[in-house]
């Protein structure tokens, strides 16, 4: 055992004098890049380096090292507490898995977020005190196993027809509330997933088991709606939803007095001669009005604009 080995060279190591020899002397095996810091044990290697091998000094500064994990479990962050009344070092360091993650670090500082912790990883945290001539000290351990993580990417088509909030990484088995809101002029379907219909509500919960992919579909909503009480349902409104303008159909324009644009609320907004060969709409604000169509004969017809 190599152990048995390193202690036969030098009594005085201890476990963590051990632990570091062993992690430098490592030759690299086939599992590199799949699991972290993995690695053989050579004993020629191992008495190498047990022979330059420097013993670190005891922190005196560093207490109460601890880890949480934050933002739905998705973020470590790692705590730790200095005593003031001992001497400060110049800095700490933090090792993630034996590589140097965070150096030049203030002990008074107290606390360390990693965003780049990996999802499904049992990760190996240390972190030590660094005195003014660069030397470590031993280095304190913390293993934290970090939760699989899921990406949920949630898309809408045809583009520009609404919009969706719940993307994002989620911990495996977690449930995740997804919501889709169609603009003006677009009504909501379904959703789609991987081409097959997931759900036809526009606001759901679901656990997260595998990252994946949901699209939002939208399908165009015809507004020319009779309101009630509105004679002559010929009368249409075209394009709508508009973009810039619209025109009547259905109507002569010398049947039409007058038209006019009221919000939701019955406030005019615009009135036009019947004569007006196209009715433009391109400086309002997205949303749904009020189109009234007077006639000559005494009759008015009222449809609903939407304008995107």
């Amino acid at each position: 055992m190599p152990n048995f080995l390193l202690l036969s060279f030098d009594s005085a190591l201890d476990y963590r004098d051990i632990r570091s020899i062993l992690m430098a002397s490592a030759q690299p095996s086939l599992t590199a890049g799949i699991a972290e810091n993995s690695g053989i044990v050579d004993a020629a290697a191992v008495l190498r380096a047990a022979a330059e091998y420097e013993k670190p000094y005891e922190p005196a500064c560093l207490e109460n090292f601890s880890i949480v994990k934050t933002d739905g479990n998705m973020v470590p962050a790692l705590y730790w507490s200095a005593d003031e009344s001992a001497s400060k070092p110049a800095c700490l360091r933090i090792y993630r898995d034996n590589l140097l993650l965070k150096d030049n670090l203030d002990p008074l500082a107290e606390v360390f977020y990693d965003s780049t912790a990996r999802g499904g990883w049992t990760h190996c945290y240390e972190i030590c005190e660094v005195d003014a001539e660069g030397k470590e000290s031993y280095r304190i351990m913390q293993l934290l196993t970090m939760p699989a993580q899921c990406n949920l990417y949630l898309m809408v088509s045809p583009e520009g027809a609404g919009t969706v909030k719940g993307s994002g990484m989620y911990e495996e088995g977690t449930s995740a509330v997804i919501v889709a809101k169609a603009n003006p002029g677009w009504k909501f379907d379904y959703w789609n997933l991987q081409g097959q219909v997931f759900n036809e509500s526009d606001s759901i919960s679901v656990i997260v088991g595998t990252s994946a992919r949901l699209t939002a579909m939208f399908s165009s909503e015809t507004a020319n709606e009779v309101l009630p009480g509105s004679a002559m349902p010929e009368i249409r409104l075209a394009p709508n939803p508009a973009d810039e303008a619209f025109v009547l159909q259905g109507v002569d324009a010398g049947e039409v007095e007058q038209v006019m644009l009221l919000d939701m609320q019955g406030l005019v907004l615009k009135t036009w001669s019947g004569k007006a060969d196209a009715f433009i709409v391109e400086d309002l604000r997205p949303g749904v009005y009020l189109v009234a169509v007077c006639l000559k004969a005494g009759r008015t017809r009222v449809l609903k604009l939407v304008v995107r």
